[in-house]
């Protein structure tokens, strides 16, 4: 077979590569002189030599001593800015390496004293891209719900319930927590610090109430008791011990030395402390629920798991399974019941302090129990919380309901589900979706200013959202950075 000759390509080699020295004269024609050394970056600008709204391009002059393929762009807008720099793909030098750091440097340091927030990205050393993202903060727009919330962490486990305290002269109030690691917490209302823990429970705290003259606190747990804490030192000053789980405790309006209990034993009982404890000097006292009076003996069919004293002090509200039931306590009777859709898992008296309400607020400045049971929430008004005011049905199951009085809207918490949903309350238009818990959201309630609201979660955590314009607490009018209450 005779033998095949393969096409050779005639095209001219390449020619040689030009001596080193020569390649180095035109990389400077190219590349323009050397960058300056790290040490020669300018100090970055002060944040009062910066003006407020859209920025001009910060003075970066010595980043155009960098080589001339590099190329440069600067992005500024109201909302956001982007500083980009783009490093092109020619083969880059170590000294232009060297200087990429030290414009990363600077850049962190100029966005840190004109008080930005910087979020660089890794640089990919194969076609050196250098970004450095920031966005100025944001302010509100439609009021109180671009806010972000605080966060109270502290608990180990779930918190079924918390409340706040009455309104202080000075304008301050307090918020303290039931939780089933058996460790109430007491915190500052208006910005989640913690206070103090109240030691001594040996199983899940479900419940937990401060006095009207915010002396005392008073706990409701599954260990079989019900306990009264000085908030002041913190100390245990009475249990009241019984016979099954405590899930309810509640004071009056307007008298700190009665407490009022309820849990698996399926009954009331009320307890005046100023006569249970005055023959008794011994701190912390001991009382057995037997010494306390019975309220609606017999009729309660199952576990009481919420109590609520209304604006007459003669009338006390205990929710238990689906049924609703006000109880006159000169009579030691029931008076009215109410049998709801769903079971009961929220049931809460919401009251303004004097000084915030008028007739202009839902319920014509009275105090408004509100009830989450199914799906639907229930509002009832009048001294007695006896006036049926409105029920909205919602779409899905709520395990929590609060109400804003002068703001006209109620915030629920949805069962299962992590979120909790802001609702007008006249035409029942859902207005925002509240997100952040990683559980259920058992407890809601709007502080006695009703300038902010908390929600309790299975996860946890407490959460408090402003509900104002303006500065309040440790927002400071804009929409600010979340925080962590310790």
């Amino acid at each position: 077979m005779p033998l095949q000759v393969l096409s050779v390509s005639t095209r001219a080699p390449p020619p040689p590569l030009p001596p080193r020295e020569l390649r180095d004269e035109q990389d400077k024609l190219i590349r323009g002189p050397a960058a300056p050394p790290v040490s020669e970056w300018p100090a970055p600008p002060s944040s009062s030599s910066l003006p407020l709204g859209p920025l001009p391009p910060l003075p970066l002059s010595s980043l155009f001593s960098l080589p001339s393929p590099i190329s440069r762009r600067f992005v500024f807008g109201k909302q956001s800015f982007i500083q980009l720099l783009v490093l092109g793909n020619a083969p880059i030098a170590n000294h232009v390496l060297q200087q990429r750091l030290a414009c990363s440097r600077y850049l962190r340091n100029a966005f840190r004293q004109a008080g930005r927030k910087s979020n660089q990205s890794a640089i990919d050393r194969g076609c050196g891209i250098f970004f450095v993202t920031t966005k100025p903060p944001q302010m509100s727009t439609e009021g109180p719900r671009s806010y972000v919330p605080l966060t109270c962490h502290g608990h180990s486990r779930p918190v079924p319930h918390f409340s706040f305290s009455n309104l202080e002269k000075d304008g301050q109030y307090f918020m303290i927590s039931a939780c089933k690691d058996g460790n109430p917490m007491l915190r500052d209302g208006i910005n989640g610090d913690w206070v103090g823990t109240f030691l001594g429970h040996k199983g899940a705290v479900w419940q937990a109430r401060l006095s009207p003259n915010l002396a005392y606190a008073a706990t409701a747990s599954a260990d079989f008791t019900a306990k009264i804490w000085d908030t002041h030192s913190g100390e245990q000053l009475v249990t009241l011990q019984h016979d099954h789980i405590v899930r309810a405790v509640a004071y009056p309006p307007d008298n700190s030395d009665l407490v009022a209990t309820g849990g698996m034993e399926k009954k009331l009982r009320v307890f005046d402390l100023s006569e249970l404890t005055a023959a008794n000097t011994e701190t912390p006292t001991t009382i057995p629920a037997s010494a306390g009076f019975e309220i609606g003996e017999g009729v309660h069919t199952g576990s009481i798991k919420f109590i609520c004293w209304t604006q007459d002090p003669n009338i006390v509200v205990t929710a238990s399974e689906k049924t609703l039931r006000w109880l006159d306590l000169p009579s030691r009777g029931c008076v009215h019941h109410e049998v709801l859709d769903g079971e009961i898992k929220s049931c809460e008296m919401v009251s303004l302090s004097a000084e915030y309400t008028s007739p202009e607020d839902i319920g014509g400045g009275k105090p408004v129990l509100a009830v989450a049971a199914g799906n639907t929430a229930y509002f009832w008004g009048g001294s007695q919380a006896m006036d049926e005011l409105k029920r909205i049905v919602l779409p899905r199951s709520i395990a929590s309901v609060a109400l804003d009085l002068k703001g006209r809207k109620l915030v629920v918490g949805e069962e299962p589900g992590t979120w909790a949903k802001v609702i007008r309350y006249d035409d029942e238009v859902e207005l925002e979706t509240l997100k952040g818990h990683h559980g259920p959201i058992w407890s809601i309630a709007f502080a006695p200013d009703g300038r902010l609201y908390a929600t309790a979660s299975e996860d946890g955590t407490i959460k408090l959202w402003k509900n104002c314009d303006g500065q309040y607490g440790l927002w400071k009018g804009g929409a600010n950075q979340e925080r962590s209450a310790e």
